[in-house]
Parts: C-alpha cells; sequence; structure tokens
C-alpha cells in the first residue's frame, strides 16, 4: 500500500520553503534558469519542484507515489520553467536522467537507501554542482506551547510519532563522515511561520503515521480534538511558530 496516498491531498498545508533559501541553493552552484539542470527527488506534491522552476532551465520531478504525482501535476503549470515528472523511486535512478547541477531532498531522504543513492549522485553531478538534503522537522520543535500540544493530541492517538527508522539507521551527517567522497556543508535560516488552526490541523493529517488510515475510525475524533486543542492557543485565529531549516549542502570530493 502506498503510505502517501492519503496524506497526498494534505501535503499542501506543509510548510513552505523559504523562497531565499531556494535562489542561494541555485546561487551555490552558479546556475541561471537558462543552463541549470536540477533533480528533486521525493518531489511529492512539488513544494520545491515549483520554486526551483524559477532558477534552472530543467527541473526533472522524481516522486513514486500516483496521487502525489496527481497533485503535482495540478500545480506544474505555476512553475517558470520546464518541470518534467518523472514516476521513479530512488531505486530506479539515475534511469534515463541528464547529470545535475543541483539535486535535492525535501523531508525525502531518510526514506531512502542513502548508500546507494549518493553513489549513484556521486557519478551524476556536474563540476561545480551540490547535493541538498533540506529539512525542518516542523512537528519537532518547541518554541511555541501549541507545538507541544500538537504533539501531545497526536501520541495520544497514534503512539510514537515520526518515521519507524530501522535499528542500524543513522542521522545524515554521521552516515555521510563514515564515507570519504562528499564534503558537508550547512546553509540555515530561522523564519517566523504563521498558520490558521484548520492549516495545522491538516498539517498533522499530512504525516505518514497521522494520516487518516493510520487514525481509522479515531480520524473524526482526532480532528476535533486537535482542533478543539489548537484554538486555545490561537491569537487572533493564528498559531505562530519559530523554524529552523537547515539545507545539508554536498559536493564530491
Amino acid at each position: 500500500m502506498d503510505r502517501f496516498a492519503e496524506a497526498a491531498f494534505y501535503y499542501k498545508y506543509r510548510p513552505a520553503w523559504p523562497e531565499d533559501l531556494i535562489a542561494e541553493l541555485a546561487r551555490v552552484v552558479n546556475t541561471s534558469r537558462n543552463e541549470g539542470i536540477c533533480w528533486d527527488i521525493g518531489a511529492g506534491t512539488g513544494s520545491l519542484t515549483i520554486p526551483l522552476s524559477r532558477h534552472f532551465r530543467v527541473v526533472h520531478a522524481v516522486e513514486p507515489s500516483v496521487p502525489m504525482l496527481a497533485e503535482l501535476e495540478k500545480d506544474a503549470a505555476a512553475g517558470e520553467g520546464k518541470i518534467v515528472i518523472h514516476r521513479l523511486s530512488d531505486k530506479d535512478l539515475p534511469a534515463n536522467l541528464p547529470s545535475f547541477n543541483l539535486a535535492v531532498f525535501g523531508r525525502s531522504f531518510h526514506w531512502m537507501d542513502r548508500n546507494r543513492l549518493l553513489d549513484v549522485m556521486y557519478d551524476m553531478t556536474l563540476p561545480g554542482g551540490a547535493v541538498a538534503i533540506l529539512s525542518d522537522a516542523s512537528y519537532d520543535q518547541d518554541s511555541e506551547p501549541w507545538q507541544s500540544a500538537t504533539r501531545d493530541v497526536m501520541k495520544r492517538y497514534v503512539g510514537e510519532i515520526g518515521w519507524d527508522k530501522p535499528q542500524d539507521w543513522l542521522p545524515h551527517k554521521e552516515l555521510l563522515a563514515s564515507r570519504n567522497d562528499w564534503r558537508m556543508t550547512d546553509i540555515s535560516r530561522t523564519v517566523r511561520r504563521h498558520a490558521t488552526v484548520e492549516e495545522i490541523v491538516n498539517r498533522c493529517l499530512s504525516y505518514s503515521w497521522c494520516a487518516p488510515s493510520a487514525l481509522g475510525e479515531k480520524c473524526e475524533e482526532f480532528v476535533e480534538t486537535m482542533r478543539s486543542e489548537l484554538s486555545g492557543h490561537a491569537q487572533e485565529g493564528l498559531l505562530h511558530e519559530n523554524a529552523e531549516i537547515t539545507a545539508l549542502l554536498l559536493r564530491p570530493v
């Protein structure tokens, strides 16, 4: 079963990536819209694909989930450059994709066979190119009381939250430190975000462990409980958060 099938509709409620961070990634690899080639791996509904298309000649969006691709295709027309959509998983790469100036992962690298993919990308990175692994762990921050309340409600209904890591899984930096073929640097941003109660409720439903199928018969009750809890924290109808966003930038050695 496609674990993201039901979550696809709710991905539009995931926080957007900062435009200035995306522009900086394009500058780092010295591309312009007239020349750059980008891969967006695990593209989902296109939260990176669309803005990246403003900075690259072509963005290859790689995504295995049909529901995710359906949502991406709806919005692809909003891109300002060429977007080519591929129904592929990380295991299919490199397939017939061209070498890239930039490959990005937006909240997706942890799902993949990372060592195999790093080997593939090492051979496909153009001179001066890079790989960027973007994360924000928006469900696991504590800058505001409502964030703790959100986690408490999720735990009450689904138990442990977060994706189910294998026992021998290493954080990205530890994995990369065990290899000698990539040089790592960080690009980070702290942004102030604002969302309505309904947007946060729907954001919760976008997580695979909180998708309607995971909640089952408790889904409606979960939504009402979360809505009630968040309403008590809203200020003039909005919830605010400070989000730390990191792009782990990799260059072949």
